[in-house]
């Protein structure tokens, strides 16, 4: 893979929001629910912030280095994402 890719964070928040169920919701307290909600957009926004940023510098290294990280390499970044940094 040669391209840069680049994510939109927004919308890929709302896809994970909108995918992810939250359990019992209908037993919950509505805040309960919507906070739970609010937790998985910003897992998602800043997933892809994160891995936007990984990317640009993934490129930037690629100019000198003449390859492209694995797809193992990009899998250990992400699960490294540290939000509270």
């Amino acid at each position: 893979m040669s391209e840069k890719m680049k994510l939109d964070p927004e919308k890929f928040g709302y896809v994970v929001m909108n995918s992810c169920l939250v359990s019992d919701a209908q037993n919950k307290d509505p805040e309960k629910v919507a906070k739970e909600k609010l937790l998985q957009y910003l897992s998602g926004y800043y997933l892809a912030t994160k891995f936007n940023s990984y990317e640009l510098q993934r490129f930037e290294e690629m100019d000198s280095k003449r390859s492209y990280p694995t797809y193992r390499d990009v899998l250990n970044t992400i699960n490294k994402v540290n939000w509270y940094s």
